[in-house]
């Protein structure tokens, strides 16, 4: 439910100096009047369903005790006065709820509907595609090269970025993360692929949910996360490239110690191949 509030003094002296003199049979100025109802029923006909318009029917502030000449009813024309208690009157007419304020002024009839209004928090949302790689891009411009948005320089950027995979990362993410984060206790991951040749991105996913509290940070690029098991791979590409070990190779699953300590991945198994070994991340 959306609550619309409105200021009906403010709307009323609005349409007084904006449109042009217009009286009823009676002889009374109403263009004001006028205005403001075709404003507020313009608005449900736009489909606004809550409105409440506070008025100022006495224009005299209670402020004027603490503030001399704070809100008074001076130099104030005629024909817009009397406007108050005929829109007043329309609106009710017309259903909609007004608050035509005596003791208190309509400023304090919105703040008071404002606070006791339910209280609704939208959050952040973004529709471009890949943000953490985007973030990642602008980031490596600002940072590399001095480009920034802003810049005015008319760059036209383009990516290795490969937006069908870029999908499947994001959801193989959020089915790791739905699926096995409750039972493992993680509920976020990033993933990174890249393609073996070149070494270029074709797809990142920086974290689960980039609207999430949080979720701007992208967890695929930050400096101070640890990487854990993560490096595990690069390990093994560089002994491949160098040509020291082969997928076939055995190695030690063994503990290793450091003259600082150190922990082992588990329980010491029977010497398993590379090809092993990565698979299944020892």
């Amino acid at each position: 439910m959306k609550i619309h509030l409105v200021d009906g003094t403010y709307e009323l002296f609005r349409h007084y100096y904006a449109l042009p003199s217009a009286r009823d049979d009676e002889g009374r100025e109403v263009a004001a009047v006028r205005g403001v109802l075709a404003s507020v029923l313009g608005m449900i006909k736009a489909g606004v369903t809550h409105i409440a318009v506070a008025t100022d029917h006495v224009i005299e502030s209670f402020r004027n005790e603490l503030w001399r000449g704070y809100k008074t009813g001076e130099g104030i024309e005629t024909d817009l006065l009397a406007q108050f208690p005929l829109l007043e009157e329309v609106l009710a007419a017309a259903g909609v709820v007004v608050w035509p304020m005596v003791e208190f002024e309509a400023d304090d009839a919105l703040a008071a509907a404002a606070v006791a209004a339910p209280l609704q928090v939208f959050p952040p949302a973004t529709t471009i595609k890949a943000p953490h790689f985007v973030d990642y891009v602008l980031t490596t411009l600002r940072q590399r090269y001095r480009i920034s948005p802003g810049s005015g320089g008319g760059y036209r950027v383009v990516t290795s970025l490969d937006l069908t995979l870029q999908a499947k990362a994001e959801a193989a993410v959020t089915t790791q993360v739905s699926r096995a984060g409750n039972y493992y206790n993680f509920h976020d991951a990033a993933l990174v692929s890249l393609d073996p040749q070149t070494g270029e991105i074709l797809a990142m996913v920086g974290g689960a949910n980039y609207n999430a509290p949080g979720g701007q940070i992208n967890m695929a690029t930050s400096p101070t996360r640890q990487v854990g098991s993560a490096f595990k791979i690069f390990t093994y590409s560089a002994a491949l490239e160098s040509k020291t070990v082969n997928m076939d190779s055995p190695i030690l699953d063994a503990p290793l110690v450091f003259p600082i300590g150190g922990t082992n991945n588990g329980p010491t198994r029977r010497p398993t191949t590379t090809a092993a070994g990565t698979a299944r991340s020892r």
